[in-house]
């Protein structure tokens, strides 16, 4: 099983069923919309918590700083401060 399988599988997002040498998988559809969103944003941030570009992005979030976000006036296509 992939490992990307395993990780939906153990978060209970997909169900397996054996089938002679087969493994059919299909979505749990038992578990609420909600309930299947919150565990797949939790698997997409573990598996980005390591990704090179993701911490770059995060640095560059971070070392903005937010008076300025909040402070800039687009004026004709122009920011203003």
């Amino acid at each position: 099983m992939s490992r990307h399988l395993k990780q939906l599988k153990d978060l209970e997002y997909i169900l397996e069923e054996k089938d002679g040498k087969w493994v059919n998988y299909s979505l749990n559809n038992d578990l609420p919309a909600s309930t299947r969103v919150q565990k797949m944003i939790t698997l997409i941030c573990e598996e980005l918590i390591d990704d090179d570009q993701m911490i770059a992005d995060q640095a560059n979030v971070n070392s903005v700083s937010r008076f300025v976000l909040c402070c800039v006036k687009r004026v004709n296509g122009v920011i203003n401060k």
